[in-house]
């Protein structure tokens, strides 16, 4: 499936609404809803629906899976990825065309819903089509990387991007001089800390 521009999230559907939670160890809650019927706001319980989807920048949800059914996990092939089969309330999701194949770049520019070309092969690997990536901490006129809990200047940053906040940043190598630019900033959110030197090097290694 053609990964959304966003972060991974997941929805717990209630009979009462639904809460939307990131996807660390604390699940920490960023959105929740509630009907506005008058059935009775129950408490949470461990038998929910549980969604996987991506968020995008504007709060609009990509579904990608159905993890599980009043607390049952369900195994791939039990569902039909073009409809969310929950029984409870659930937000409003936005359906990709492709799911079971990888698409091709031409159809990814034609896709209606942002992507950034990442494609889910399975639950435990996925294949690139973007460029490789770094998140850097934007601070001071650098952006910076982690070691060790210490801020280490990587490259110049842009005076128009926000201070003290993580950025997704595109690592591209120029064909003729074979430098490495860092283009394209995006926010990331949610995200507090930049990746540690050790992934930047990856992410250089990989645009080499």
């Amino acid at each position: 499936m053609a990964k959304a521009d966003g972060i991974k999230v997941l929805v717990f559907c209630y009979g009462f609404g639904f809460v939307i939670t990131l996807t660390d160890p604390d699940l920490t809650t960023i959105s929740t809803m509630t009907t506005i019927n008058s059935s009775p706001l129950n408490e949470l319980t461990n038998r929910p629906d549980v969604v996987v989807a991506e968020m995008l920048i504007d709060g609009s949800l990509v579904y990608i899976d159905t993890l599980a059914m009043d607390g049952h996990r369900l195994v791939d092939g039990e569902i039909d990825r073009t409809v969310c089969p929950v029984r409870t309330e659930k937000p409003q999701f936005i359906y990709r065309r492709w799911w079971n194949r990888m698409p091709t770049r031409a159809e990814l520019n034609l896709e209606p819903t942002p992507s950034d070309g990442v494609v889910l092969v399975n639950r435990f690997r996925t294949m690139r089509l973007k460029e490789p990536t770094v998140d850097l901490l934007y601070r001071d006129r650098r952006l910076h990387s982690v070691e060790n809990g210490v801020m280490i200047p990587v490259a110049n940053g842009d005076p128009k991007i926000e201070t003290d906040a993580v950025y997704e940043i595109d690592l591209v190598k120029d064909r003729t001089t074979n430098a490495i630019s860092l283009i394209k900033p995006r926010p990331r959110v949610t995200k507090k800390v930049p990746n540690s030197m050790d992934v930047v090097k990856r992410a250089i290694a990989s645009a080499n």
